[in-house]
């Protein structure tokens, strides 16, 4: 391989690194506000929360539907993009995704926990 391959190849796979690099920080930080929501609504579920934040997500009363579940919230209709960054649309849209034993976890060390192992299997793929 001539020193001009070797330079090509290796500016390549620092293309390649960095791109991996800035992929793994996006997913942190993405992941971060993910669990910052879920340990806010959390909160509301379990009453400790502010009150402007409890006003602004509904519970699911269940038996109105049947695929309602117990412990769920209502996501509200939306009419733009722009509105799934809103706190009332994300913040029941990730509780409700949750699986049940973190759902249903009453304190907010164990959802915590629950929350950092299920994460930590996702980025680094474990099962």
């Amino acid at each position: 391989m001539s020193l001009v391959e070797q330079v090509s190849f290796s500016t390549d796979l620092y293309r390649i690194l960095l791109l991996k690099c800035v992929h793994m920080c996006i997913a942190a930080d993405a992941i971060c506000i993910v669990y910052h929501v879920t340990t806010l609504i959390h909160g509301i579920h379990v009453g400790k929360c502010p009150s402007y934040l409890a006003d602004i997500v509904q519970m699911s009363r269940p038996g109105l539907c049947s695929s309602t579940v117990a412990g769920t919230y209502n996501c509200p209709r939306l009419h733009t993009r722009f509105a799934k960054s809103s706190f009332s649309y994300s913040g029941p849209a990730v509780k409700n995704t949750l699986s049940l034993d973190m759902r249903s976890a009453r304190y907010s060390g164990r959802l915590k926990k629950l929350l950092k192992e299920h994460y930590f299997r996702l980025t680094f793929n474990i099962s």
